[in-house]
């Protein structure tokens, strides 16, 4: 049996593909080996992040600016 201790893992996804899941407006994961995955998902995939990002509506009284991707997950 191997142990992982959580709070330690480092799980690297490249930043081309975060970004452009985080675009395209829809349902995505991350699994434990870093993949950005859209649906059909695998019923073998670990996944580490499942969310959609969708963006805040456009105003003329709110400056736009753009989310870090610390803010975002």
């Amino acid at each position: 049996m191997k142990k992982f201790n959580l709070f330690n893992e480092i799980i690297i996804a490249k930043k081309a593909d975060l970004l452009n899941a985080i675009n395209r407006s829809q349902e995505f994961i991350v699994t434990v080996d870093g993949e950005v995955k859209y649906q059909p998902y695998s019923k073998t995939d670990v996944i580490i992040f499942k969310g959609i990002h969708t963006k805040a509506p456009m105003s003329a009284l709110t400056p736009a600016k753009m989310p870090t991707l610390t803010e975002l997950f």
